[in-house]
């Protein structure tokens, strides 16, 4: 008789772990929560915040960081950044409200729309449903990572002078990447301007008009 009882105790113990899902699922993440968030809450983040207060971005001000679930919970310098169904003592909404003249997110810009300070109030009072459970990996911001390819970035290689069937005609390396174009396009080079003609293009270039008779 024990023996049942004990079994029967277990899987009354077990069944709420099994009704739950996974050990990583969060209580209040529910589709409807996850979808608030993903299409009220993450974007104002990502557009208003991340700049400052993400790993991305390299900076976290105040200590505070709002790329991931575990970041934003715990806060920064000032304790928590948002209090999940507390949005009084959630001092983000605070922040972003301009509600205190010393406490304004983004700092030295406007306050955010009425509408998206409304959305994190009600994101924050159906307790802050948020599926980031990841913490986001550190790397270059993604500014640096879109530029690592960008011709201006890269260190300069020397390239070896293209053939040319007039060999005299070039004067310099340059000379060589020009007329080597001309040939590939069967156009010869203009012959040399006289004196005159020089002066009076380089009256052009440093002046913007003729030359006097």
């Amino acid at each position: 008789m024990n023996l049942r009882l004990l079994l029967v105790c277990s899987i009354t113990a077990i069944l709420p772990a099994i009704a739950s899902g996974s050990e990583n699922e969060v209580p209040e993440n529910t589709a409807a929560g996850i979808k608030f968030f993903e299409t009220k809450i993450r974007p104002l983040l990502v557009k208003h915040c991340y700049e400052c207060h993400s790993v991305e971005s390299g900076v976290a001000n105040g200590e505070l960081r709002l790329d991931s679930r575990g970041a934003i919970r715990k806060g920064g310098d000032r304790g928590p950044a948002i209090v999940p169904g507390d949005p009084d003592t959630s001092w983000l909404l605070t922040a972003v409200s301009h509600a205190d003249a010393d406490l304004k997110m983004p700092p030295k810009r406007e306050r955010l729309p009425s509408e998206a300070i409304a959305d994190l109030k009600n994101w924050i009072e159906m307790g802050a449903p948020d599926p980031r459970l990841d913490e986001p990996a550190a790397g270059k911001p993604a500014w640096e990572k879109a530029s690592r390819d960008f011709w201006a970035y890269r260190v300069p290689q020397a390239s070896s002078l293209p053939p040319v069937k007039d060999s005299n005609w070039s004067k310099s390396s340059i000379d060589h990447f020009i007329l080597s174009k001309l040939e590939e396009h069967d156009l010869h080079p203009s012959a040399d301007a006289e004196p005159q003609v020089l002066l009076r293009r380089l009256h052009f270039d440093l002046i913007g008009l003729p030359p006097s008779p």
